[in-house]
């Protein structure tokens, strides 16, 4: 691996940490998000290259439904 090529890797790790840390700290703290009878998340992980955004939904009780999760 070039010099080059290691401070690009390095680059695109440091911007993958920043839109993960980012995403956490925009869905962090909504109201009603982390209490009540029905509560959302969305987990975020890195895989390889890619980061897997995991939408949750915790409920005290049985419940159906549906949901929407954008991206923008």
């Amino acid at each position: 691996m070039t010099r080059l090529d290691k401070h690009a890797s390095a680059t695109w790790a440091a911007l993958l940490a920043a839109i993960t840390a980012g995403a956490a700290g925009a869905t962090a703290g909504k109201d009603g998000s982390t209490s009540g009878p029905v509560r959302c998340e969305i987990r975020n992980t890195i895989e390889a290259d890619a980061i897997l955004l995991e939408p949750l939904v915790y409920a005290d009780k049985s419940t159906s439904g549906t949901y929407t999760i954008s991206v923008s």
